[in-house]
């Protein structure tokens, strides 16, 4: 269970070092950095270091890749939550301005200063702090300690991504979802990470907003909206019915 409340929290913070990262103007992929600082003086140099080890991909040196059973189960999360909020395809190009444009977002018409994104990094260290003693004796209660206070801080009006069209979903939304798909892998598998093909792990998760689903069908027309409140919504609930 230590493990578990371990791998959940690393997930939890994978991509906290964004908002800092875009603040100082650095290429997209050095965020990993970004939150291996934040978490070396916040939580730890094992938290640092697990969170940080998520991606694969040639932009990352190989010291950075996953090493560890606890790492692959985040960075495959990290991949397939990735899939599932930013599913169009978008050009690499250099980011613009940092801001969430989903039709619903509070913060669809306001840029994201680089002010404004540095003190919210200093935020949440300093926040993060107060919680590093408290897992190291109870990692469980440690955990949604953490997660309690990330979900009333700013990191929801931060964007996932910068790149439209695909900058719809906020960091918080993205940092929840990956945590929750990391949770079901290292379940699965009982801590042995069988394959990278998400399709050989069999798990759900069932979400639901009730109070803004009318806004949702009312006001989104995006394809992926109107695709995921029908078919997604209707074979979901099929399968939810045979359970």
């Amino acid at each position: 269970m230590n493990d578990l409340f371990f791998l959940k929290t690393c997930a939890l913070l994978h991509d906290i070092g964004k908002p800092l990262c875009w603040a100082d103007k650095r290429p997209w992929s050095e965020h990993i950095y970004y939150t291996e600082r934040i978490l070396r003086e916040s939580l730890g140099l094992n938290f640092a270091v697990s969170a940080m080890h998520h991606h694969t991909g040639v932009n990352y040196p190989a010291e950075y890749h996953p090493k560890t059973d606890l790492e692959e189960a985040i960075a495959l999360a990290d991949n397939i939550s990735s899939g599932a909020d930013r599913p169009e395809e978008v050009e690499r190009a250099t980011p613009g301005a940092i801001k969430l444009a989903h039709v619903l977002s509070k913060n669809r018409a306001k840029n994201l200063d680089v002010a404004w994104l540095k003190e919210l990094s200093e935020q949440v260290q300093d926040g993060l702090k107060q919680f590093a003693s408290v897992f190291a004796s109870d990692p469980k209660k440690g955990y949604f300690m953490i997660f309690d206070y990330l979900e009333k801080s700013n990191l929801k009006m931060v964007p996932a991504d910068t790149r439209e069209p695909v900058n719809d979903v906020s960091l918080w939304d993205h940092l929840k979802l990956t945590a929750a798909f990391a949770s079901c892998i290292w379940i699965d598998c009982e801590g042995k990470i069988k394959t990278r093909n998400p399709e050989k792990y069999e798990f759900a998760l069932i979400s639901g907003d009730a109070n803004r689903i009318k806004d949702y069908i009312g006001t989104s027309s995006r394809l992926p909206d109107l695709v995921s409140r029908s078919e997604k919504v209707r074979k979901a609930t099929k399968k939810l019915l045979k359970l």
